[in-house]
């Protein structure tokens, strides 16, 4: 169930000016963390996995199962942004019990959100995220993207419902 096979090359980040599609090419955003961290969606899913199997990997090894809890408790209970908490890392969607991460930069976007109570998980990657659009256009973005991810939720739910 879990095709996790790599990618012959990483995909080309590209942005848009007018309508035109710039490929932006290997780039160094400056920060290791916000938007700095490149991987691929292989890599991300064999965490992902590890992260609902109390840090392991088959036989590896990548955190504790303290750090799994700690990392997926809100730190900051007080604190609702949208509709999630934070914890270390990671998105706590406290009314879903959703919990994951989400990321972006230049030309890229991805991804990662667990149901953890039945062990589900939804990974995905583009290769556009565009600032350069005027703020009107935002709310269309969004949409496209919760729409994207909610087809990839009734696609999971079709495979765990075959198991």
């Amino acid at each position: 169930m879990y095709d996790v096979s790599e990618a012959s090359s990483p995909a080309m980040p590209y942005v848009a000016f007018l309508g035109i599609p710039i490929p932006m090419g290997d780039y160094e955003i400056g920060s290791r963390g916000a938007g700095g961290i490149r991987t691929s969606i292989a890599d991300l899913s064999r965490f992902v996995i590890a992260l609902m199997n109390e840090g392991a990997f088959g036989a590896a090894r990548i955190l504790s199962p303290a750090s799994i809890a700690e990392m997926q408790t809100t730190q900051y209970p007080d604190h609702l942004v949208q509709d999630f908490q934070y914890g270390l890392g990671w998105s706590v969607y406290v009314e879903t019990g959703y919990g994951g991460h989400a990321g972006g930069a230049f030309g890229g976007r991805a991804m990662a959100r667990i149901l953890m109570a039945d062990r589900t998980a939804v990974v995905y990657a583009y290769n556009r995220l565009n600032p350069m659009f005027p703020p009107f256009a935002a709310p269309g973005f969004t949409y496209a993207g919760d729409r994207l991810e909610a087809m990839l939720w009734k696609l999971a739910d079709s495979f765990r419902k075959s198991d």
